[in-house]
């Protein structure tokens, strides 16, 4: 069985090439012996393309225009998109010719691909042959020279190319050799778009005059650029992996039908591994490879590069995390500290880069039952090295606007939530409270707080938090023994810290009175965020202090099961995390000056950047989930 991401697509087909067999029997060099071109097919494909520019055209050229010019423009910009989709379709098959997949005769072949596709784009089809052969010989290394997929799937990437930057590289890399054989066509070509949207303007279509160059000169190479891209670049890579200096294994995706895959992917993209496993095999004869392959020992690694489009997109852009079937690394030995399960899959390798506490790499897994984070090993015999006398939490902070305006926010929490628990007098537990400054705003917010205890691992920050009137435990939640009951829990950026939530949760039901409170902050690992940094350490990994992390309906089902109702979730400001990545991506980039004794975390900007981020998460957090959520539990037997 191969279903490996990492697995060499070449070598496996060559090593069954020549057993590989269907299950009637049929080998390999049978069906390849019978599956010839279906000409009349790939006529019928191209002219359906024609009618699809010509329709497109004709809906430009006959729509009533609008009266204003900014109204035009508008209408031509989303014009130029329609009518460089179809171009697309259409350029698609000049990939036919490049294999003489269009008539049987190679000099009519070329003939018919010039004239009724390169034409359009100045493109010769004996000058691409060349080109695209290599391209067959070299996949995956610097030397390709179709080399869309070396470039990572960012914003820069697309803005560039919507920007018509795509195309210009394009032409810029075209060899000396193939550009003196393109010449006569690419002169034609010029001549023949120029002379349409000239014709256009003259004529009073304004919007079709607006529309064609930029469809034919932007939108037509961004596409093309864009599908190189999705078809080639390997999941493996990460976000700013550079093909131009690192080889990689080749790699191609399996698209399937669909009108989208069919024409996006026309002329045979959309099962384009086929085409990298079998050249000469016609893209008319691709539905019937197919079939036999997944009839075959090869089913599941063919399967295992079988996706679409769009979650192809979603992944590389990493915008959203997508259950989809793409290949990936499974790990079945290591259990999900949330729900137990062995099943789960590599997310991201990550480093202290806040603390700088070590340099170790550490992974972390994402959980394919319940859809939480979890780092493998989990380094629980290392708390006094990963847990350093730097640590934020461990001492007060000095008094500034920043902490000042934070400290009022969470006054106000604080005073909402106490408002909800019964009783004349209220025994608090703030579990890892560090210096107690938690604990100091709950009595503050509510006259009824009596009696505050932290338990923290840090016996420096119990110290502290008993100079200032708290009851203190040094060691973690889960060694915490008392017969007092309490009405109120604070668990603030905690239980992504420890090794079982679970049993903590269960722990904290049989420490507190019926009716009681307790308030959960954690990290929601779906968030802005963690896409833009996942491969940079984010810092919501707090690598490699937080060992599980949590979506909210991850965090709700854990809850659920550990004898709690959620009463209230909301999403709030995670700028600690957007401050902290920045800082620490700058720090390993030497822009700032940084070492274990003044972590990046505690860099002079860090207060500021957390006043604009909160900004900016209090906005985004009216429409979109932030990386910060809290949960207000009850237990259920209340």
């Amino acid at each position: 069985m191969h279903n490996s991401a990492s697995e060499n697509e070449y070598t496996i087909y060559r090593s069954h090439r020549a057993t590989l067999r269907d299950s009637h029997g049929e080998s390999l060099v049978e069906i390849r012996g019978r599956l010839t071109p279906l000409y009349g097919r790939v006529w019928l494909q191209i002219g359906l393309c024609y009618l699809g520019v010509i329709g497109v055209v004709s809906a430009l050229a006959f729509t009533p225009s609008p009266a204003s010019f900014v109204g035009q423009l508008a209408l031509a910009g989303v014009g130029a998109l329609v009518l460089g989709f179809a171009w697309t379709c259409l350029h698609l098959w000049i990939h036919e010719a490049l294999h003489y997949g269009i008539h049987p005769s190679k000099t009519w072949n070329d003939r018919l691909g010039n004239l009724c596709i390169g034409l359009w784009i100045g493109q010769s089809v004996a000058a691409m042959r060349a080109v695209h052969f290599e391209h067959h010989r070299t996949l995956g290394t610097p030397e390709d020279p179709e080399n869309s997929y070396f470039n990572p799937l960012d914003p820069r990437y697309i803005a560039s190319g919507l920007l018509g930057l795509g195309g210009l590289r394009f032409l810029s890399k075209k060899r000396e050799e193939e550009t003196a054989r393109n010449k006569p066509l690419q002169w034609t070509a010029i001549t023949l778009h120029l002379g349409i949207t000239t014709a256009a303007l003259i004529g009073g279509n304004t919007v079709l005059g607006l529309a064609w160059l930029p469809a034919i000169g932007i939108v037509l190479p961004f596409f093309g650029g864009l599908r190189v891209l999705l078809e080639h670049r390997s999941p493996n890579a990460g976000a700013r992996t550079d093909y131009y200096r690192s080889i990689r294994a080749p790699y191609t995706r399996v698209f399937g039908e669909g009108w989208f895959a069919s024409s996006f992917g026309g002329a045979g993209f959309n099962r384009h591994l086929i085409h990298h496993w079998e050249p000469q095999l016609s893209c008319t004869r691709f539905a019937e490879m197919e079939n036999f392959l997944l009839d075959t020992e090869l089913a599941d690694f063919y399967r295992s590069r079988q996706t679409s489009y769009a979650l192809t997109l979603r992944s590389l852009l990493s915008l959203r995390r997508v259950k989809a079937s793409l290949p990936r690394e499974l790990r079945v030995d290591s259990p999900c500290l949330s729900c137990g399960a062995q099943r789960a899959e590599l997310w991201t390798k990550a480093r202290d880069i806040e603390y700088l506490a070590t340099d170790e790499v550490f992974d972390y897994l994402h959980c394919l039952e319940c859809d939480s984070l979890f780092i493998d090993p989990v380094p629980v015999d290392r708390l006094a090295e990963i847990y350093p006398d730097t640590y934020l939490s461990f001492r007060r902070g000095k008094s500034n606007w920043v902490l000042r305006i934070k400290l009022w926010l969470d006054r106000r929490n604080f005073s909402k939530l106490l408002r909800r628990v019964p009783g004349q007098h209220l025994n608090i537990l703030d579990v890892g409270g560090g210096a107690g400054t938690q604990l100091d705003l709950i009595r503050e917010s509510d006259p009824r707080s009596k009696t505050t205890t932290v338990v923290d691992i840090s016996q420096d920050a119990v110290d502290e938090a008993g100079n200032y009137g708290h009851a203190g435990y040094c060691g973690r939640i889960e060694d915490f023994e008392t017969d007092q009951k309490f009405d109120c829990v604070l668990m603030l950026n905690i239980i992504e810290h420890v090794a079982n939530p679970g049993a903590v949760l269960k722990k904290l039901a049989d420490l507190t009175h019926p009716g009681a409170r307790i308030w959960v902050k954690t990290p929601n690992w779906k968030s802005l965020d963690e896409r833009v940094f996942r491969n940079r350490s984010w810092a919501g990994y707090h690598c490699p202090r937080h060992w599980c992390l949590f979506t909210r309906e991850s965090f709700t089902r854990l809850a659920e099961t550990s004898g709690f109702h959620v009463v209230e979730s909301a999403y709030t400001q995670g700028a600690p995390f957007w401050a902290a990545s920045l800082l620490g991506n700058w720090a390993r980039r030497g822009w700032i000056n940084s070492d274990p004794a003044r972590p990046p975390v505690h860099h002079p900007i860090f207060m500021p950047l957390l006043a604009l981020f909160a900004a900016v998460d209090f906005a985004r957090g009216l429409f979109f989930p932030t990386s910060q959520m809290y949960a207000v539990l009850e237990r259920k037997d209340s």
